[in-house]
């Protein structure tokens, strides 16, 4: 019956119901009695004879023998657990557990060595070292809190445990990973299936215990340096106030709270308080008392906080020192205006565009008829498509990047916008045309295009740009708008001149353009009041298409080029990293803040999410400090083992992606004549801690993204593939709080303002000419750039004014030097007027 059933022999033998199921089955005939009677000797035990069990026991003998400990039970603190004794032999059956002689001997080995769960010395941080350890502490916090059922306290969070670890499908041996982690709720849930009222929750009640004593656990072993950090993180791992921390102590609460807060540091009289806090968490000695010189220097309290500071937004407060919670309003407002820079763009161009789309300047979105989606859905085909036949297209017409899509279909959508937004009298005033009436054709009629143009420039009308000027602005998006409707305009290649069709889509619209919109009408001639679209011009249209599109085309072509001339830059790529310029030795100065950022990543026990972020965020500023590679080929990057664009194959890291993802591959000699490309490959040096840090993050922190089924390199919170744009947010904050001059804390770097992606590409051009040993320093810089040198002349590594001076002055001093030493080998002597 055993065998049959496959479940041990003792069983079967101890329970009566087996022997009626046996003695019923004999009574039906469905089994015999084996006619052979068995010999003395032959009783089976545990489904071995006699000599076969006396053979295993010593075999198990030898074994408990050589145990320091004897193995504890997973399910039963203080038994034996002999199934794991079995295993140690290399076979789990049988155990021989029911035979009363090994079974007493196996106890008396137990009460004299001892029992402990398995892997509570194999390894480190297991699933029994933990059990064992919060089970210690259980019963510990249970005899302080002078409970008479302490006893049973434990058995119940022994119990707990056990469902967590069962649905977690752990054993004693496994690492406890994260098991605490996200999925904790998940467990918490299956733990109590089938499980109602109080019961259900007792178990979600023990099984929060036990996660906070993993948070105990791991603040005894690795707490922040800081005593005021280790101090609320310990506070945390109890779920104590500060009054409850003292109260256990015998402190005073409120020095407790400054000690906290990092306000002040405890005294030498407060040592002994200190050394009862380790007691209390049950801290080695010494383990805060060593912290006692991390002090955070501040004046305030939270609680103590001015209202003005306290009305701060979060993003402001974090360019503030601590103390400025405690300063005078007048000093922090002066304080304020000093540091708001750093959270713009960093020129005072780019603080007027940030006025201008505040909520008042933005104009409500656009809902475009079906027929209009339908029309932008084939001009967008039309300039992405590598053959746009049967249409004609310029050469560099096409948008071969989503980007470029992106770009210039939000100005057409803006466009849209402001034509269809209501006439209310609002700073956010369009021109109220229904809808429906909406064609792409619009696109090509000059008094509309124009008075978009200027409703955008008048945005900044109430705006002080500098020295007390204020009106229109034009930016470069005035500019893309005009340039758009050129192109599309174009007599010969223009997308809508080779849609005749289109005219039909036109109908007048009557609504006359407000005078302060008009300043761009001159290029076309009228004046007074201007409707949106006249009867005569739709009727030019029908009958002249091509000829109404040249006429448009060239009134936008004038206006382009004023446009051009007077708007205003709100990005200057050089102007916000001067500083960087200035120095000799930019790429080494960025370096160095970048490698600085990386001490204030966030800590992973109370933020796990945000330090994810925050190494994902130092692995990418590190590469790009060594390929500064464009933003869309950085976080395009693909990690999938050793088969990614970035990957690590014999113990080297390395990044090798194909030449036609590169903007200027046709003209950089880097990949390779065009007869034989070549992809861009680069072996990573293992310098300043580089593959510590790729190892960390892609083996290890990457996997607490969500899976993504591309395999990117870089990924958002949410799991996304990370796109320029959210490069471009990555730099920007770094710049913000590592590299920025803050005239307040006194930190960053002198002349830094602010920085974007394409500020890597300038500083390494520029410490390449400056610094580079290289015969071909431009060559150099544009492998280092993967573009062509006419773009590092043109564009790239270019110097400040002052410092390209001072270079021609010190190549003319040469100069000097060698006419003079000629003038003396030459008999003549000294020049005739000598310096002094």
């Amino acid at each position: 019956m055993a065998e049959i059933l496959d479940i041990p022999y003792a069983d079967v033998a101890d329970y009566a119901y087996f022997a009626n199921v046996i003695r019923a089955a004999i009574a039906s005939g469905q089994a015999t009695l084996n006619p052979v009677p068995r010999r003395p000797g032959d009783e089976l035990v545990e489904g071995l004879t006699r000599p076969e069990a006396a053979q295993r026991i010593d075999e198990l003998k030898a074994i408990v023998l050589g145990l320091d400990k004897i193995p504890e039970h997973w399910r039963r603190k203080g038994c034996v657990d002999f199934e794991y004794i079995a295993d140690l032999t290399g076979r789990r059956e049988p155990t021989m557990a029911s035979v009363p002689s090994y079974r007493r001997w196996v106890l008396a080995q137990a009460r004299s060595k001892g029992t402990l769960m398995p892997g509570v010395l194999d390894f480190i941080d297991t699933v029994a070292a933990f059990r064992d350890w919060g089970l210690q502490k259980i019963e510990e916090d249970a005899k302080a809190g002078g409970k008479a059922t302490w006893a049973q306290e434990v058995n119940n969070q022994k119990t707990n445990f056990s469902k967590l670890i069962d649905v977690a499908r752990l054993q004693p041996e496994d690492e406890i990973g994260d098991l605490f982690g996200e999925n904790f709720d998940d467990l918490v849930r299956k733990a109590q299936e089938g499980l109602k009222g109080e019961s259900a929750a007792n178990v979600r009640r023990g099984l929060r215990r036990w996660k906070d004593l993993r948070l105990r656990r791991l603040a005894a072993s690795n707490l922040p340096d800081r005593l005021s950090d280790a101090l609320r993180i310990l506070m945390r791992s109890r779920g104590l106030n500060v009054r409850a921390l003292a109260d256990s102590v015998g402190a005073s609460p409120g020095a407790v709270r400054l000690w906290a807060s990092g306000t002040c540091s405890p005294s030498r009289a407060s040592i002994p308080t200190i050394t009862a806090i380790e007691k209390f968490f049950g801290l080695g000695a010494g383990t805060l008392t060593d912290r006692l010189g991390y002090v955070k220097v501040a004046s305030y309290t939270k609680r103590d906080a001015s209202q003005e500071y306290k009305a701060l937004s979060y993003e402001v407060k974090q360019m503030l020192p601590a103390e400025a919670a405690g300063w005078e309003p007048q000093i922090l407002l002066e304080s304020v205006a000093k540091v708001k820079p750093l959270l713009t763009a960093g020129t005072q161009q780019g603080r007027i565009v940030r006025a201008a789309a505040s909520d008042e300047h933005l104009l409500e979105p656009f809902d475009p008829s079906r027929l209009l989606i339908d029309q932008l859905g084939k001009f967008v085909e039309y300039k992405r498509e590598p053959v746009p036949h049967p249409f004609l297209r310029s050469r560099k017409g096409r948008w071969r990047a989503d980007a470029s899509e992106s770009i210039n279909m939000g100005v057409v959508h803006g466009f849209y916008r402001f034509i269809a937004q209501p006439a209310d009298g609002r700073l956010a005033s369009g021109m109220s045309v229904d809808r429906d009436l909406a064609t792409i054709a619009w696109m090509g009629c000059t008094t509309m295009i124009l008075a978009a143009a200027g409703y955008r420039a008048h945005r900044f009308q109430d705006e002080d740009w500098g020295e007390g000027k204020r009106g229109i602005f034009y930016t470069a998006m005035e500019e893309k708008l005009l340039r758009n409707a050129v192109a599309m305009t174009h007599p010969v290649t223009g997308w809508l001149t080779q849609n005749p069709q289109l005219a039909d889509t036109l109908v007048p619209l009557t609504q006359t353009i407000p005078h302060k919109f008009t300043d761009l009408l001159k290029f076309v001639s009228k004046g007074g009041d201007i409707p949106l679209l006249s009867e005569e011009d739709v009727a030019f249209a029908r009958r002249d298409w091509r000829g109404f599109m040249e006429v448009n085309h060239n009134s936008l072509v004038l206006a382009k080029a004023h446009v051009e001339e007077v708007k205003q830059t709100s990005r200057d790529p050089l102007l916000p990293i001067a500083g960087l310029f200035n120095s000799t030795t930019p790429m080494a100065d960025l370096l160095e803040a970048i490698l600085k950022s990386e001490h204030c990543w966030a800590d992973p026990r109370t933020a796990l999410k945000t330090h994810v972020l925050d190494v994902r965020d130092s692995v990418m500023l590190r590469i790009e400090s060594i390929v500064t590679f464009r933003p869309k080929n950085l976080a395009g990057l693909t990690f999938n083992g050793d088969k990614g664009q970035i990957r690590k194959r014999d113990g080297l890291w390395e990044i090798e992606v194909p030449y036609y993802q590169f903007k200027n591959w046709q003209n950089c000699r880097l990949f390779g004549p065009k007869t034989s490309r070549r992809n861009f490959h680069q072996v990573l040096n293992n310098e300043v801690g580089l593959y510590d840090l790729l190892d960390y993050y892609f083996f290890d922190v990457i996997n607490e993204f969500p899976d993504n089924e591309g395999h990117p390199a870089f990924m958002t919170k949410s799991g996304a593939k990370t796109q320029p744009h959210d490069w471009g947010v990555i730099v920007g904050e770094f710049a913000r709080h590592h590299l920025a001059w803050n005239p307040v804390k006194t930190t960053g770097i002198p002349g830094v303002a602010s920085m974007n992606p394409y500020a890597f590409r300038h500083i390494k051009a520029s410490d390449i000419l400056q610094n580079s040993e290289a015969y071909n320093k431009i060559e150099e810089a544009s492998f280092g750039l993967q573009t062509s040198e006419t773009m590092i002349i043109n564009h790239y590594g270019m110097l400040l004014p002052n410092l390209a001076l001072e270079s021609a002055s010190q190549t003319l001093s040469k100069a000097n030097q060698i006419a003079l030493m000629r003038l003396k080998a030459s008999g003549i002597g000294q020049p005739l007027f000598r310096n002094g």
